[in-house]
């Protein structure tokens, strides 16, 4: 057996868009424990492997502290009896084994076969995002919620930069409710009222505290019944944007984004960051060497964290 584990930290999810889009319904932790998963498979594989997920890895990435062992062996074979409808009519399953004793430690998935073509060596109508930007989502549904308006944000971004050779600040767009109630098998008893609190409403909390992607959106009604919500998505500062999750994301994002502006002020100095990504002080033009240019960024890094960066206090970044 080849041993492939799961970076949480750094693993991308790549499925293919009718993936995204089946009908079925896993649980939030299943859903996560999945999306591990798919994110070990390698870019370059032509079948699929035994992929062996850490339990230790698996309990920390998505908070969980109860070390039961039990809730852990129902969340895997949700993977093997939970069929999803992936073409009208016809089901699947998303793995065909799950060994939780021969290597200790560790829960061994195969992958059904039936999915290679949705997995393997993708080369176009696909979704790709970074494991970590669902694996702390607290709602039930909001897992599955993510991977669909990426799909859909994503789809729209790549159109409208080829039309015009830059990427849209948002993407607006309609969907029913009885598409959600299909796609996610809504239970019949929840209303629109509950499908709104429990689904909506958590989703849109945990995105702006969580993701990549955050939402807001409008109720449209047929008479008094809400027959469709109108989202609009857009780029969220956390997940995987999130610029303050360690000194390197932070010094990437402000090269990129702050070129020239006036980050830092005081002392009769004001420090910026040049097109070349060096910090000079924008009244001499003189460049900080790479010693003193590395205490400078953990300094403005410590500020950015709390908001006092004169960038930040300016409401330029949020």
């Amino acid at each position: 057996m080849k041993l492939v584990e799961c970076d949480s930290k750094k693993n991308q999810v790549v499925k293919h868009n009718d993936l995204m889009k089946a009908q079925g319904a896993l649980s939030s932790n299943s859903k996560k424990m999945l999306s591990m998963l798919i994110s070990m498979i390698k870019s370059n594989d032509s079948e699929f492997q035994e992929y062996a997920l850490h339990i230790d890895s698996y309990e920390k990435a998505i908070g969980r502290k109860s070390n039961d062992v039990e809730a852990l062996k129902n969340n895997a074979l949700e993977l093997m009896r939970n069929p999803f409808e992936l073409k009208k009519g016809i089901y699947f399953n998303w793995c065909n084994k799950v060994d939780i004793t021969t290597l200790k430690g560790y829960i061994i998935f195969k992958i059904d076969n039936e999915l290679k073509s949705y997995l393997l060596n993708l080369q176009n109508n696909f979704t790709k995002y970074q494991l970590v930007n669902v694996l702390k989502l607290k709602g039930t549904y909001s897992p599955r919620v993510y991977e669909y308006l990426m799909m859909r944000y994503k789809t729209y971004k790549n159109e409208y930069f080829k039309e015009h050779k830059k990427y849209p600040k948002s993407y607006t767009f309609e969907v029913s409710i009885d598409f959600l109630r299909t796609t996610y098998k809504i239970p019949a008893s929840y209303n629109y009222a509950d499908i709104k609190k429990q689904i909506i409403n958590k989703a849109q909390k945990d995105f702006k505290e969580f993701t990549d992607i955050k939402f807001d959106y409008k109720e449209q009604k047929i008479g008094r019944k809400v027959d469709r919500l109108i989202i609009t998505v857009k780029e969220n500062n956390r997940g995987s944007n999130d610029f303050l999750s360690d000194l390197k994301s932070f010094i990437a994002h402000m090269r990129k984004n702050y070129v020239n502006q006036n980050i830092w002020q005081g002392q009769g100095m004001i420090l910026s960051v040049s097109e070349s990504g060096r910090i000079y002080n924008k009244k001499t033009l003189a460049e900080y060497n790479k010693k003193d240019a590395q205490k400078v960024w953990e300094t403005w890094y410590e500020l950015a964290k709390n908001n006092n960066l004169l960038c930040l206090k300016q409401g330029t970044l949020f």
